[in-house]
């Protein structure tokens, strides 16, 4: 017998599941001797292997180098190419994959539409698809694409692994959507959409990889006419299987796919869960024309159902939105009082009444979660946004310390409150990052969130994820309090921190949370060696701490960490090996700040680069090279402090670079230009002092150089007067 693709798909699936020299077994069981049956999925095997193996293989001989990068080992083979992992030649670490065409496949025509991806593929900048850093072709003239080399983990690996609560599945699948979403506004179809082609990052981001069989879209919407098979039958569209024309659709079924295989297989109510099928059920229509419209109606159904709204892919009948209408934030309290009191009856009454408390209850913790989790971060590196991200945070903890007195045996929500306490403490204070600088403020909420943790730990002691977030909260404690001049208490909750994440590190080597947890740690402890002055010791910890990011990969902490090894180096008189540190790490962040202009963080990891560089070379003597290095550094302060005036951390470092180039200026005679700088050095660090007590040191200080250059000028005019005679 014949069989829709809809009944096919799941006895392809377990062919596929099963070991390939099983699938002869399997085959014969499950078409028990219907011959067109067995021929249908025979077919479709054989593109699964047309879909691994196309066409020859590319370069058997692993090559020394292509254009810039020096090839270490090949990463994988598909359809259309090998992909090698490379290191490009430079002062930093800078790795690739590098994806070449395979030999077969490059026809004058085929060559021609791979140079037509590289320009797609630029045109691609989304946080959540990998970028194209390059593209050429190799010596014999196989066209090839450097693509940003994404060292992170499967999502389905993650998935198993971290276990996220629904909530958090249906999130990260927003950002996949998001993604897709992008692409198809620039007319480009993914056309292999698969959970092995997501990566997750450390921070918990996706990476799409592989838009590499990528169609430009015709005005009409439909992919040019010319067809390459190369795809993964078992998240296929029916119309890519049956090679038809390829549209966007195709991408809608195979995210539906995807969100199937992301869902938790329990803790689902039946009615939500009936919601989540019906949702998978509109994407994965065979009709196209009946799936979701686009990928962003797709995404907000999910924001629907995350609201307990009506979705779209459910039918609008009476019952169904009635009992959505119940539950959204427009029902005011009133309308919930007179509809109880019509009930009649004191239970059901009752009844009604604490539905409604329950309802306000989700209402209340959705808003704390979308308000930190949503909306501060898409707004947290805006410049200008301070006010906005204070208005943010104001609310997420009013819902916040509205929803602590629910938490007593709720314990999926005591681990939501520890981790808003936390993300509200980090944007309240957070040294090195833009912040509102409230300390105090910063405390408390990191406080509160260690308590919660430390209970939750209590009563999961071999939890390490939860061991490492009360850890991390430890940590962050100690730099709030090392601010507030308790150093005591400071130090005691820095080791008890750092002592728990080296733990777990070595309980799980493999795990890259973990390494970038400790990580995390010794950061911040790296301060605690400088107060002790134990300068040997901070060379060694601060390589410990680059050798981490160098294996996790994570190029912006590389950068960081060439910084923190060159003034340990300063500290111990190798103002060389130092400069050539500083030099590495400029140069990874000059690419960050070129490649994302108005990203503020960028703009000031960058000038803390060339403001520790002009320190160097002021100590040497090199007086014109130190102030063209300070300026740089006061430049990009400047235009950040500019942009958003609220910006407390941005302002204090642009005060340190007007007093740095102060003394420069006074070093090379120039007293009236030193003087100016002092004055805005002072002028710059006044208005921040009352919400930074400490930075009434940095004013005073800034005050005694500007009367000493005062002094000096005086002084030197007093012995240019002419003698009166």
């Amino acid at each position: 017998m014949s069989l829709g693709w809809a009944e096919l798909r799941p006895l392809l699936e377990e062919l596929l599941a099963a070991p390939e020299e099983e699938r002869t077994a399997v085959l014969e069981r499950i078409t028990r001797g219907d011959g067109t049956l067995r021929a249908e999925l025979e077919t479709y095997l054989a593109l699964e292997d047309d879909a691994a193996q196309a066409f020859d293989e590319p370069l058997r001989v692993l090559p020394d180098r292509i254009g810039r990068y020096r090839i270490l080992h090949e990463i994988g083979r598909g359809g259309m190419g090998v992909v090698y992992l490379g290191e490009r030649d430079a002062d930093f670490v800078q790795q690739a994959a590098i994806k070449v065409i395979k030999r077969g496949m490059d026809t004058d025509e085929i060559i021609d539409r791979f140079r037509r991806e590289r320009q797609i593929l630029a045109n691609l900048q989304h946080p959540y698809i990998a970028r194209l850093l390059d593209g050429g072709a190799t010596a014999d003239g196989q066209p090839y694409l450097a693509m940003e080399y994404i060292d992170g983990e499967p999502l389905a690996a993650y998935l198993e692994r971290v276990d996220p609560p629904l909530g958090e599945r249906l999130r990260l699948f927003q950002k996949i959507a998001s993604a897709v979403e992008f692409a198809h506004r620039n007319l480009v179809v993914h056309r292999d959409l698969k959970p092995g082609n997501i990566f997750v990052l450390p921070n918990g981001d996706p990476k799409l990889l592989d838009f590499g069989i990528a169609k430009v879209l015709t005005a009409e919407g439909a992919a040019d006419a010319t067809v390459i098979r190369a795809f993964t039958p078992a998240y296929a569209s029916p119309e890519q299987i049956a090679g038809a024309v390829v549209t966007s659709a195709s991408d809608i079924y195979s995210l539906g796919l995807i969100l199937r295989e992301m869902l938790p297989a329990d803790g689902v109510s039946r009615s939500r869960r009936q919601e989540l099928d019906a949702i998978v059920s509109q994407a994965t229509q065979d009709n196209p024309k009946r799936r979701y419209a686009s990928v962003e109606q797709l995404s907000d159904d999910i924001e629907r159902f995350l609201d307990k709204r009506p979705l779209r892919a459910r039918k609008p009948t009476l019952t169904y939105r009635l009992g959505k209408f119940a539950v959204r934030r427009r029902v005011p309290l009133a309308a919930g009082a007179l509809v109880a009191a019509s009930l009649a009856i004191g239970g059901v009454a009752t009844w009604w009444q604490a539905r409604l408390a329950e309802r306000r209850f989700e209402l209340a913790r959705g808003m704390a979660d979308a308000a930190m989790t949503d909306i501060y971060s898409a707004i947290e590196e805006l410049p200008g946004a301070t006010a906005a991200r204070k208005l943010i945070l104001d609310r997420s903890l009013h819902y916040l310390e509205a929803l602590e007195p629910e938490s007593s045996g709720r314990e999926e929500l005591r681990r939501d409150l520890a981790a808003g306490y936390k993300r509200v403490g980090e944007a309240l204070y957070s040294p090195g990052r833009s912040s509102l600088g409230d300390v105090q403020g910063a405390r408390r909420s990191f406080e509160k969130a260690g308590s919660l943790y430390e209970s939750l730990v209590r009563a999961h002691p071999n939890d390490s994820a939860l061991r490492r977030q009360f850890a991390v909260v430890r940590v962050e404690t100690a730099v709030a309090l090392r601010s507030l001049k308790q150093s005591r208490t400071s130090r005691a909750y820095m080791d008890e921190g750092i002592a728990i994440l080296e733990q777990e590190a070595q309980r799980q080597p493999d795990n890259r949370q973990a390494l970038a947890d400790v990580a995390f740690g010794y950061n911040y402890q790296l301060d605690t060696f400088v107060e002790r002055e134990d300068w040997a010791g901070l060379v060694n910890l601060d390589r410990k701490l680059l050798a981490i990011w160098v294996k996790l990969g994570d190029v912006r902490n590389i950068a960081l960490g060439y910084k923190h090894l060159g003034a340990a180096l300063i500290k111990t008189g190798r103002n060389e090996d130092a400069l050539e540190n500083y030099r590495r790490a400029c140069a990874i962040e000059e690419n960050d700040v070129q490649t994302h202009p108005q990203n503020a963080r960028a703009k000031l990891d960058l000038a803390s680069g060339y403001s520790d560089i002009g320190y160097i070379y002021s100590h040497q003597g090199r007086l014109q090279d130190a102030e063209a290095a300070t300026r740089k550094s006061m430049a990009l302060r400047q235009a950040v402090v500019s942009a958003d005036p609220n910006d407390h951390y941005a302002a204090e470092r642009l005060a340190v670079s007007h007093s740095k180039l102060g003394e420069i200026l006074r070093s090379e005679g120039k007293l009236q230009e030193a003087a100016a700088e002092f004055q805005a050095a002072v002028d710059t660090i006044r208005p921040l002092v009352a919400t930074m007590p400490e930075d009434s040191r940095s004013l005073e200080d800034y005050q005694s150089s500007l009367g000493e250059v005062q002094r000096a000028m005086r002084s030197r005019n007093e012995k240019t007067k002419p003698e009166v005679k």
